[in-house]
């Protein structure tokens, strides 16, 4: 899917009011539309942290987080299942007993995808729930970076400025 169909798909997101926007849709259809969002907002995530990383040096990595209980997911495991949801390239197709005037549908094509969590262990069907929880690992590994960014950046407004070695001498 190219950059301009994902934006598309993005805006779509975006600008559906109510969940009768979505009611021609099937969950997997549904959830291949919050993918689409969420990679959007990945590349978004990235250009603010490039542009932040220009004003101040990054700081040195938190260790990772102590869990509450034991079934929690750790922090590389949500790192992990947010990498392969970003890796996922979505596609439009049809099926091809559809009727011609069917909508296209968004998903991603198993055998183009190294999802794990994503697909049935029959190999050949998608496994909703796990294709869900990879969009929520990835609204809460993205949910961290808005954090982490609006801490650097109240950091960096805060921050005196910088005197140049000219004005020094």
């Amino acid at each position: 899917m190219t950059a301009q169909e994902l934006n598309s798909y993005y805006e779509t997101v975006l600008a559906a009011p109510a969940p009768r926007a979505f009611d021609a849709l099937d969950l997997y259809d549904r959830i291949s539309l919050v993918v689409a969002a969420i990679q959007m907002q990945s590349k978004e995530i990235q250009a603010l942290d490039a542009r932040a990383r220009k004003l101040v040096p990054a700081p040195p990595p938190a260790a990772g987080m102590t869990p509450v209980n034991p079934g929690a997911v750790h922090d590389a495991e949500l790192r992990e299942l947010y990498d392969q949801l970003r890796a996922i390239q979505l596609s439009t197709y049809a099926y091809k007993a559809a009727p011609p005037e069917a909508p296209r549908r968004l998903g991603f094509i198993i055998d183009d995808t190294n999802a794990p969590a994503a697909i049935n262990p029959d190999g050949n069907s998608v496994d909703l729930y796990g294709y869900l929880g990879m969009a929520v690992a990835a609204v809460q590994v993205q949910a961290r970076e808005i954090e982490g960014l609006r801490a650097r950046i109240h950091e960096i407004e805060r921050a005196p400025p910088a005197r140049s070695a000219r004005h020094e001498r």
